[in-house]
């Protein structure tokens, strides 16, 4: 096996970290990405390797060297694999083994020195990657570690006691606003429509929901402020203060993150990449990444489903927040005879009735929920959507789809990893 080939390998663990051998699928992707059409037979016995459980065995062996004899032949008994190229996959397996977990190591001491140090972001990080090796105890200890000091260092801030252990940032401004948020006061609202609503699917069925306040992004988060915090703009259709699309929802939640952390906020999202999550049975989904919600952080976040409809219906009951009908003067859609075939400045159209901008077409936005049928039983109070799923929620429609879909009670899902010129989000925050 060529030794280019081992390099790849040892360049995309450091890069994704050694959990990647759990995620056979994403590093099958990966692998056959960064290859461009090389080293297909190495890349074939290198994922049968760790389908046959090679990794997981040389990590665990007291003697790596009689392990590798021992795998070297299962090789060949299990799988048909010739002698030459089973000694060459296992070692290639070990060698970045090796490497992984001396960067692992060498990773895991600086951030314990920063951590212990008091900087709250090395602890969160370190916690994390704790938690990907299992050491559970020891992680816990850490993220609540991060959560406090955090706290402080935040509350600090706010008190100007001395010098500010770092300067919290502005709001992005996409359209010149002082404030892109408005806050939404809490209610009971009926969620769904009725069996009367015109192109109504059997998806809505109508129920209460009564919701604490929150405050919603007046518009989609802008290309503008996404690359300013992840660096990139993966945007089909280019332009400062167009909304950001071809995003998936674990994008959104790591946007959420990166920027809750940059404006000294705790970040709401637990993202373990290491650890594929039990409930997202979607066997497309190449991520299926493990993401916990702490319901007492202070960042940003995506909108439940019950959220984003409180918020886009703004009091109203009918199909849109328009009335019962909507015109492409009023909203960024695939009209009968005229449409505009691409994304608009965010806040080009009317807001809703509570100031917010683009709830109706544009693009679809990512919720937090798992796409699946409503509860049943009395009044919901601030539901988060089913427990487990193939999709994620996507509501409002897209410049791409038909009036029906930009209704308020419109649902639709999604592979969680898909991205998509007609999938964007916008933030939540508690306060």
């Amino acid at each position: 096996m060529a030794t280019d080939f081992q390099n790849l390998v040892m360049r995309i663990v450091a890069e994704e970290g050694i959990g990647i051998f759990d995620k056979l699928g994403h590093f099958k992707e990966l692998l056959q990405k960064a290859a461009n059409r090389e080293f297909k037979r190495e890349i074939r016995l290198f994922l049968i390797s760790l389908q046959a459980g090679c990794y997981q065995e040389l990590r665990k062996s007291a003697d790596p060297e009689v392990a590798k004899l021992k795998l070297i032949q299962k090789l060949q008994d299990d799988y048909g694999i010739t002698p030459g190229y089973a000694e060459e996959t296992i070692t290639v397996l070990g060698a970045v083994l090796k490497e992984g977990q001396k960067n692992t190591g060498e990773k895991l001491a600086q951030l314990e020195r920063a951590a212990k140090g008091g900087d709250y972001r090395s602890q969160y990080e370190l916690g994390i990657l704790l938690e990907q090796q299992k050491r559970y105890e020891a992680s816990i200890h850490w993220l609540k570690q991060a959560a406090r000091q955090g706290l402080i260092l935040y509350e600090l801030s706010l008190r100007e006691a001395g010098p500010k252990p770092f300067q919290k940032a502005e709001p992005p401004k996409s359209s010149g606003s002082e404030d892109n948020f408005i806050r939404i006061k809490g209610g009971i609202f009926m969620m769904g429509s009725p069996r009367s609503e015109w192109e109504r699917d059997e998806n809505e069925v109508m129920h209460p929901v009564k919701l604490n306040g929150f405050s919603m992004g007046k518009y989609p988060v802008t290309q503008q402020e996404y690359e300013s915090v992840m660096g990139t703009n993966p945007s089909t259709f280019k332009g400062d203060t167009l909304p950001v699309e071809c995003v998936s929802w674990y994008d959104a939640v790591e946007y959420c993150n990166k920027r809750s952390v940059q404006e000294g906020m705790i970040p709401v999202y637990t993202v373990n990449k290491s650890r594929s999550d039990s409930n997202n049975t979607n066997e497309f989904d190449n991520n299926k990444w493990l993401v916990n919600w702490n319901w007492n952080a202070d960042g940003y976040r995506l909108p439940t489903e019950a959220e984003w409809e409180y918020a886009c219906r703004a009091g109203t009951n009918t199909p849109f927040y328009t009335g019962h009908s909507i015109t492409i003067a009023q909203a960024n859609y695939d009209g009968k005879e005229q449409s505009r075939q691409s994304t608009t400045k965010v806040g080009s159209f009317a807001p809703n009735p509570w100031g917010l901008y683009d709830m109706h077409g544009n693009l679809f936005e990512w919720c937090w929920d798992w796409y699946g049928n409503y509860s049943s039983g009395g009044t919901q109070t601030d539901p988060s959507g089913a427990t487990s799923g193939t999709h994620r929620a996507l509501r409002g429609g897209s410049w791409n789809k038909k009036a029906q879909t930009l209704r308020s009670a419109y649902r639709v899902g999604s592979t969680p990893s898909l991205r998509s010129s007609e999938f964007g989000f916008r933030l939540v925050r508690p306060k």
